[in-house]
């Protein structure tokens, strides 16, 4: 027959080892929610320099028409 002790012991050993597994998952959890963080930082500032850069090309494409336009107007 199993003693109380021994059922207590086991008992232990399986709230021990549930305790364990639920530690190692929280702490993967916190990684994966870092990464998670971490890859969200990084595509807002891909598209703030996108941003920049259609703003820049918007720019670039005026003043390539008013050179353009005084070229012509040079040329007449």
């Amino acid at each position: 027959m199993i003693s109380q002790e021994q059922i207590n012991y086991f008992a232990g050993f399986i709230a021990s080892g549930f305790g364990y597994l639920l530690k190692y998952l929280h702490s993967k959890l916190n990684e994966a929610l870092q990464v998670a963080y971490e890859a969200r930082n990084k595509v807002n500032q891909l598209e703030r320099d996108l941003s920049y850069q259609a703003t820049d090309l918007k720019e670039i494409k005026i003043e390539l028409r008013t050179l353009g336009d005084s070229i012509n107007r040079l040329n007449t």
